[in-house]
């Protein structure tokens, strides 16, 4: 019972009978967890544990968030949140979350055309919101809080807070150019080049770009008006034959529609 060494290894002089006995004892290993951010989620499983036992750590996403990966030292050591491992040497070990958006997107006026993309994205994910018009009607742009974000009929963004966008459509029915309108497109119809020019001193919107769409709602053609305060020229000749709108904002913002026919 009397302690004579605590190195493993141990040298002396043969010169008496001796009985020795080695002691060991169980290595104990600390594994330390945490969450990033903090308000991103709980973690639980951390403690001290006796070399190859099995620890199972835990993650838990608060409200709002999503687990992303259990990372040591800025390494990824799990992508699940239940993460199983035997311990043979301390551990620190990082839950990481993320934020989790809500992208909305309706359509205006409701029956007019369907969207597609609303869900729930972490945030970096890249949103695809698609808009298709029913017949009957065109699409004319997307909106979000009543500003217009653009006019292509697919958006693209990344994840970086809630949104609420709106496919706005018109109906189709009706959208003749006449005389009395604020604007006249000329001629009407037309073997490809087109003029607008506008009736009572409205001048375009020089920082709106004209668009062309076909009779399917799909924007095909968009042009920065050359002189918005008189004739501004737009050539279709090398569109294919067919029914056509262009859209076009004043620069008091108001929006037009008019339906134009190549031949």
């Amino acid at each position: 019972g009397v302690l004579i060494s605590t190195n493993d290894v141990y040298s002396f002089p043969a010169s008496i009978d001796r009985n020795l006995e080695a002691n060991f004892t169980v290595s104990a290993f600390t594994v330390s967890l945490g969450a990033s951010p903090d308000e991103g989620g709980t973690v639980s499983g951390g403690g001290v544990f006796t070399a190859g036992c099995q620890v199972t750590a835990n993650a838990y996403a608060a409200a709002d968030w999503a687990f992303i990966n259990w990372t040591e030292s800025g390494v990824v050591v799990s992508t699940e949140p239940q993460y199983i491992f035997t311990v043979d040497c301390n551990r620190n070990l990082l839950a990481n979350f993320l934020p989790v958006y809500e992208i909305s997107a309706t359509d205006l006026p409701t029956t007019s055309g369907y969207t597609t993309g609303s869900g729930l994205y972490i945030a970096g994910d890249t949103v695809t919101l698609t808009a298709y018009a029913y017949e009957g009607y065109m699409f004319t742009g997307w909106t979000e809080n009543s500003l217009r974000i653009t006019g292509e009929s697919v958006y693209q963004f990344i994840a970086s807070e809630n949104r609420v966008l709106v496919a706005n459509f018109l109906s189709t029915v009706g959208l003749e150019v006449t005389t009395a309108s604020a604007y006249t497109v000329y001629p009407n119809p037309s073997s490809g080049l087109l003029y607008i020019t506008h009736n009572g001193g409205n001048d375009l919107a020089p920082e709106v770009p004209i668009e062309v769409i076909n009779s399917s709602g799909k924007m095909v053609l968009t042009l920065q008006p050359e002189n918005p305060s008189g004739i501004t020229d737009i050539d279709l000749s090398g569109m294919a034959r067919g029914s056509y709108f262009i859209r076009f904002v004043s620069k008091n913002k108001e929006a037009q529609v008019v339906k134009i026919i190549l031949k």
